[in-house]
């Protein structure tokens, strides 16, 4: 999706004017912009995360990168895939907390849990 059909949805699903949006599109990207200069995240309830990272170049300096990480309780449900209700969903969490329990039990202690 290109930013001018972005704009069009915008404006007609709050009925506004298609030309007051753009404003309000650029000002919030500058304030996060501005955000994530400064090394601070940029929480959208029911979106996602960005944040600045530091990743490490071959030559030992690290290089600055904005990522995206979309919380997995907020991820939108795969093409033609039905939406799962609470408890499905909770069931599925509970399943995965299992799994990850019962691999680190198979993987015997840690060294911490030695001493």
């Amino acid at each position: 999706m290109k930013l001018n059909e972005m704009t069009d949805r915008i404006a007609q699903a709050c009925e506004q004017r298609p030309k007051a949006v753009p404003a309000v599109q650029k000002e919030t990207f500058r304030l996060m912009g501005e955000a994530l200069e400064k090394g601070e995240k940029v929480v959208i309830p029911g979106f996602g995360i960005f944040a600045v990272r530091e990743i490490p170049q071959p030559d030992g300096t690290t290089k600055k990168a904005v990522k995206f990480r979309r919380k997995s309780d907020e991820a939108a449900p795969k093409a033609g895939a039905e939406e799962a209700s609470p408890l499905e969903a909770e069931k599925k969490k509970n399943a995965r907390r299992a799994k990850r329990a019962k691999a680190k039990a198979a993987a015997g202690p840690d060294e911490d849990d030695a001493a």
